[in-house]
């Protein structure tokens, strides 16, 4: 029960490290970058922030700025368009209903004291201008960034004798925000009433305000006209606010003023090594109520002095070398032609049709029918032609067997297409770069070893790893039917329990009795699919239990004590022959490396090996010998138990 102990813990533990390091958390609001601008090793934009909580500042020290995980330097400067006249121009437009209905409770006073403290709070490069809606509309005061003006204007407002004019009042307020150099723009509506003295229809001043956000505060608004602010501030991506009170526009005010914050020049220097690349800049400003981040992409300067990646070196090119690349191109021309011509080939309609049926069936279910498939025509097409080359003989099922064991999500043709890839990968580079010879002799060769390699190492490591699960698995099994599970019940417990490889291998026969599989056929599946010797012998215990009867519990407990004492025994068997082990590797390994050397530093030495007849036949016949001797010693060190 020791597994369940550790995953108890581990939990206990997580959840500890949770409650004392939370997670960063995300502030209200969103970052604006405009006038993107850069030279050699430098960016520089503006950032502003959009209805950030209140008392909330941008400020230099709370940036960060990262690139491919990297953390860039970063340094930042509040600016104004007045001081700074590249600065992109920021502007809001106050629309004040000034309607008869206005005077009542002083709500236009209310009003005034409430939209003078809202441009108060807004930053000093911030444009205002004045509209009243109440019927005429009329424009006060155009776009400045003078204050004491602004105040006076709203200062001089006055109730109008009409009724609202709502829309003629939006209609004028989008045409003074129609200036295309405007970065940032804001309407701010308040109305206490419906519509009633417009010369223009809601559709047109609706129209006029698109992409202009419009914050709109409704002071004791009827159902009808709520619900038209509403969907007016939706669509322009605005916010509203419902006041019940004259009492309470402040509020509303001071909230819709955290729509502009302060305005920020961003430096940010960026490394030589990323030059000329296209990458996205990571802005994240750390805030009282949280982080905010946004994503810049941008393509950067390339240095024009950088050295290019490559360079023409035709001349002085030795005739082996031609020759190398002749037949580099010869071979690329015709894998090329294979590739584009051979989705023409008929592959077999039935195979297809075998392949669908085989997908629902759990007892033939292999990879030898899928089809290969890839958005790339080109990779579509090479993948059928290995598919067509793997043959129609058990091959292509052992070969899936072996990748099933690795836990490698290929299908065979897919894997035989890497194999050979490697092959050219190895092969080509000997050829043209050492002898044509070395190539076809050593580097084809090897990379079909290394690739055969990677796949037993893969193999043999995720069996053994099993191998070395498995008794415990088997103890939590024990555990749980002692508890009074089932055997499908408790592999399915101990299933959850455990990673990989046991985590995959039990689920997949979890999934196999569901369809219908007996327990102990899909288990005799892992022990083969898996080489596992312990597993099978479990398997048989479990069904001469069923056939007899039995505590299958104490059997269980009896086969996991056995599979404890080989493991024992094998460890100390591997522990007494590993000096042997160590010797065959310094064997086996000491010629290759030897060679190496001598062909990296003294290549005049060993050239006569394969530049001259005999000396190919020598290394012919070296290369026999140390595979025979490779195989011998490896069965000498190799102590099955």
């Amino acid at each position: 029960m020791r597994p369940r102990w550790r995953h108890s813990a581990i939990v206990a533990l997580s959840a500890v490290a949770i409650l004392a390091f939370p997670a960063a958390a995300r502030a209200d609001g969103s970052l604006s970058v405009t006038g993107l601008q850069q030279e050699l090793g430098l960016v520089n934009f503006y950032l502003s922030g959009v209805d950030l909580p209140v008392g909330s500042t941008l400020a230099a020290k709370n940036l960060t700025v990262t690139a491919r995980d990297e953390k860039l330097t970063v340094t930042a400067d509040h600016v104004a368009a007045s001081t700074n006249p590249d600065a992109p121009k920021r502007a809001a437009v106050l629309v004040l209903d000034t309607s008869a209905s206005m005077t009542a409770g002083n709500a236009l006073g209310a009003a005034k004291a409430a939209a003078k403290q809202y441009v108060q709070a807004l930053p000093s490069d911030v444009q205002v201008a004045i509209v009243t809606a109440g019927a005429p509309t009329t424009n006060p005061l155009g776009l400045t960034t003078d204050r004491a003006k602004v105040f006076s204007a709203i200062d001089a407002l006055q109730a109008a004798g009409g009724g609202t004019a709502l829309y003629d009042g939006l209609q004028s307020a989008s045409t003074m925000l129609r200036d295309k150099k405007l970065g940032e723009r804001r309407i701010v509506l308040l109305a206490d009433s419906a519509d009633t003295g417009s010369t223009r229809k809601q559709t047109e001043a609706v129209d006029s305000v698109t992409g202009m956000p419009v914050d709109s505060i409704a002071l004791k608004t009827d159902e009808e006209t709520t619900s038209l602010l509403t969907s007016l501030s939706s669509k322009t991506g605005g916010k509203l606010f419902e006041v019940a009170s004259p009492d309470a526009i402040a509020g509303a005010f001071a909230e819709a003023a955290t729509s502009f914050s302060l305005q920020l020049l961003v430096h940010v220097q960026i490394p030589a090594e990323m030059a000329g690349l296209t990458i996205r800049l990571t802005v994240t400003a750390d805030l009282p109520g949280g982080l905010l981040t946004t994503e810049i992409p941008v393509t950067l300067v390339a240095d024009p002095k950088a050295p290019k990646a490559f360079e023409e070196t035709t001349v002085g090119m030795p005739l082996w070398m031609q020759a190398g690349l002749g037949s580099v191109v010869f071979i690329a021309v015709l894998v090329i032609g294979l590739l584009l011509f051979s989705p023409l080939i008929d592959f077999a309609s039935r195979r297809r049709r075998i392949a669908q049926v085989d997908d629902f069936s759990i007892a033939s279910r292999t990879r030898q029918a899928e089809e290969p498939q890839s958005d790339s025509p080109v990779a579509a097409a090479a993948l059928a032609l290995s598919q067509q080359l793997m043959g129609r003989g058990d091959t292509e099922s052992k070969l899936a067997l072996r990748l099933d064991r690795a836990g490698l999500r290929l299908r065979p043709s897919e894997w035989m297409l890497l194999r050979v890839l490697a092959v050219i990968a190895l092969g080509v580079p000997m050829a043209i770069f050492i002898h044509v010879l070395w190539g076809v002799l050593i580097g084809a060769p090897a990379g079909w070893f290394l690739t055969g390699l990677y796949l037993s190492i893969k193999s043999d490591k995720r069996t053994n790893a099993f191998a070395e699960q498995l008794p415990e698995a088997l103890q939590l099994i024990i555990g749980s039917l002692r508890s009074g599970f089932s055997l499908p019940q408790a592999v399915e417990a101990m299933v959850k329990e455990f990673p990989e490889p046991i985590n995959g291998e039990f689920g997949r026969a979890i999934g196999e009795t569901r369809l219908g599989i007996d327990i102990e056929d899909a288990l005799d599946r892992i022990a083969t699919r898996m080489r596992s010797a312990d597993l099978a012998w479990t398997v048989i215990a479990i069904r001469v239990q069923r056939e007899v009867g039995g505590n299958l519990a104490e059997v269980l407990t009896n086969t996991v004590a056995t599979m404890r004492e080989r493991e024992q025994l094998r460890r100390q068997v591997k522990a007494i022959s590993g000096e042997g082990r160590l010797s065959a590797g310094v064997l086996i390994a000491l010629p290759i490396l030897v060679s190496l050397f001598l062909l990296l530093f003294r290549r005049s030495y060993i050239e006569p090996l394969y530049t001259t007849g005999p000396g190919l036949l020598i290394l012919g016949l070296a290369i026999v010998l140390m595979s025979v001797g490779t195989f011998w010693v490896s069965r000498v060190v190799k102590v099955e138990v």
